[in-house]
């Protein structure tokens, strides 16, 4: 009897490893994707250092929607030239993965679509991530302290 036990054992032993790596690798793969996702929360702050000089990406536009108001276009080079910040405020009431953006700079697009220097946004989460890549600084500032300029350098806390 015990030698039919022994023989189980051993017949079960590959499978369980092969379980267990299994279980361990479907793990620290949802880990790793979730960690390859900017996750963004109020006071968070994406911010565009004026260059001056075109980039690679001219022509990379976001259609963004505005309340109560038409949308508007955000165009990354125009951001990379002029400068400009944006602010995450909050979500929106009934927005499925939108944010609320406040928008403070030049010009966000260079013709008739321009949001302004002064704008309340509606944004997707991709949009959002597709801003925090393109910025000069592409992860968010930490939800607890904003930085509102580097070279002022005043901190909100």
């Amino acid at each position: 009897m015990r030698t039919q036990s022994n023989q189980l054992t051993h017949m079960l032993r590959p499978a369980v490893i092969a379980l267990a790596f299994v279980a361990t690798s479907a793990g620290a793969m949802n880990v790793m994707a979730r960690l390859a996702r900017p996750v963004f929360r109020i006071g968070d702050m994406v911010h565009f250092l004026p260059s001056g000089e075109a980039t690679s990406d001219a022509g990379t536009r976001l259609l963004v929607h505005r309340s109560d108001q038409f949308g508007c276009v955000v165009n990354l080079d125009v951001l990379r030239q002029s400068g400009g910040s944006l602010l995450i405020d909050g979500r929106p009431a009934g927005a499925d993965g939108n944010y609320r953006l406040h928008w403070a700079g030049r010009r966000t697009s260079l013709d008739s679509a321009d949001c302004g220097s002064d704008a309340e946004l509606i944004v997707s989460a991709g949009d959002l991530r597709i801003l925090a890549a393109a910025a000069d600084q592409p992860v968010p500032v930490a939800h607890d302290r904003v930085i509102v300029d580097k070279a002022a350098s005043p901190t909100m806390r």
